[in-house]
């Protein structure tokens, strides 16, 4: 069934929306009040069904401004979604939220959550609680809005729809839309290596996290003695973190249970194929971030290109530059019983679809080429922001939020045009996009980190050490706009900190 949660901030005389009339449909009603009944929430709740509140007929005011609203469809609930719900004025819009996942992610503690450092409730924020919240600042009495648990399957924008299944009963519906933002955000790319996918753990949600501490977890409580040789494959910012984090694991914890547990066993070796990690950072802490890693005894493996996988062994090439500038290149196997993938991105493949479709899009390799001002080239009423676009930008969560509160800002001022002009008249009307970079921050293992920060426009400062790790703490801590999440990850900090990670239950 679908799960939907609906914003109706009508008088007391509320009605479930008569547009909705999905079969098997669960509502829960959201006032300015807040929720009425229980609301969907964290992965633990996902399975939950809430049981609706008694609903009454609406006023015909409240139903006619409902019917004259644009119906607005939001794909995703990542950075770049939930920035735009919260940017958008829920008294000029009727919103769906369509998302196969009912909570918002705090990817950044990814890696920290894959070794326990911190609990996945911790990081994660449900969809109707930001509905809610957002339904409180609107004084409006139809403002209205809701979250449908499904899988986007296909975009007709000639016709303004989404096909979507759910993801429970996998039963298939259409929802209609007059404006729609595409944000689902990009799923791991195997980059085209053979074994990946059926021999490698990934790092993109809670459910990749998991496999990797079951697995973590599975090794400890064997008791065979038998050594854990991780791998990960890619030496950007979550790369390096997941990495650094397991062998935090290892020296912090797993020694404390494996008394007379040596180097040998437990392994941690990071692969990039550039010639150093972290290439999105100033040169100076590329250096520091190699260094550390090899004091805590990772085994760094730069210009290596992974060629084949297998179940036990992966194939590269390393790559050595000669004295004489020359290069030379050595096959090297690599024994593992643990393969983390952790670079490459690519398009969902419904979005490949609908790029397929448009005259402008087909050249794009990468995702959808978009305007200035996010809306999609060649097609009218239709946004894309996040890492499902092709643009000048990284696809990063920092530009993401940026994208999502621009976007949300430039349809409140649409919803005041009385005739809403085309994607070509918005482009020259709506000032242009502008990413301001805040800089970058990655943690490498032994309480150190690094951070490459841009304090004004062409100013930058670059820090790393023990200080930059509590700086990076600080810095995600401010990141999450629920104090709840602030007060829970830096509860979990204290309790690693005074009684270590719980292994039994990694």
């Amino acid at each position: 069934m679908f799960r939907i949660i609906i914003r109706n901030a009508a008088r007391r005389g509320s009605a479930k929306p008569s547009h909705v009339k999905f079969p098997g449909v669960i509502y829960s009603g959201v006032s300015n009040s807040g929720v009425k009944g229980r609301s969907l929430s964290t992965p633990a709740a996902a399975s939950t069904r809430v049981s609706a509140p008694p609903v009454r007929k609406s006023t015909t005011t409240a139903r006619e401004n409902k019917k004259s609203k644009k119906n607005l469809v939001v794909l995703g609930s990542g950075w770049g979604a939930v920035s735009l719900v919260r940017s958008i004025n829920p008294s000029q819009y009727n919103v769906t939220i369509i998302s196969p996942r009912n909570f918002f992610l705090f990817t950044p503690l990814l890696p920290s959550a894959t070794t326990g450092t911190v609990e996945y409730n911790s990081i994660t924020e449900s969809i109707s609680g930001i509905l809610a919240k957002e339904s409180s600042k609107s004084l409006a009495e139809d403002s209205y809005s809701r979250y449908l648990e499904a899988r986007a399957t296909k975009i007709d924008y000639t016709n303004k729809s989404v096909a979507i299944e759910d993801i429970t009963t996998h039963e298939e519906h259409s929802v209609p839309f007059d404006y729609l933002v595409i944000a689902a955000g990009a799923t791991t790319s195997t980059l085209n290596v053979p074994g990946v996918k059926e021999h490698g753990l990934f790092l993109k949600e809670i459910d990749d996290s998991r496999k990797i501490r079951a697995r973590v977890a599975n090794w400890i409580n064997s008791g065979k003695g038998t050594s854990l040789q991780a791998v990960v494959v890619g030496g950007g910012p979550t790369g390096v973190e997941v990495a650094a984090e397991l062998q935090d694991l290892f020296e912090e914890d797993i020694k404390k249970r494996i008394p007379d547990a040596g180097p040998d066993t437990f392994k941690v070796s990071l692969i990039e194929a550039m010639p150093s990690i972290l290439n999105s950072f100033d040169k100076r802490l590329r250096k520091f971030a190699t260094l550390q890693l090899q004091k805590d005894h990772i085994n760094l493996l730069t210009n290596t290109a992974v060629e084949k996988i297998t179940d036990k062994t992966v194939y590269a090439k390393a790559k050595t530059v000669l004295p004489d500038k020359s290069e030379s290149v050595e096959a090297i196997e690599i024994p593992y019983n643990m393969l983390i993938w952790a670079t490459g991105i690519t398009t969902h493949q419904f979005i490949r679809e609908f790029m397929s479709t448009i005259p402008e899009q087909k050249d794009s390799k990468r995702g959808v080429l978009i305007n200035d001002d996010m809306s999609v080239k060649g097609v009218a009423d239709v946004w894309a922001i996040g890492d499902c676009t092709s643009s000048k930008y990284p696809a990063t969560a920092q530009v993401a939020t940026q994208q999502g509160t621009y976007l949300g800002t430039t349809l409140n001022q649409l919803a005041t045009v009385t005739e809403a002009p085309d994607s070509t008249t918005t482009s020259t009307s709506i000032a242009p996009f502008e990413y301001h970079h805040k800089g970058s921050l990655a943690y490498v293992g032994g309480n150190r980190a690094v951070a490459d920060l841009q304090l004004w426009s062409d100013g930058k400062m670059s820090s790393m050490g023990y200080f930059t790790y509590w700086m990076w703490r600080v810095a995600y801590l401010s990141m999450f706009v629920p104090a709840q999440n602030r007060f829970l990850v830096a509860a979990d900090w204290l309790r690693v900190k005074l009684f270590g990670r719980n292994i039994n239950t990694i």
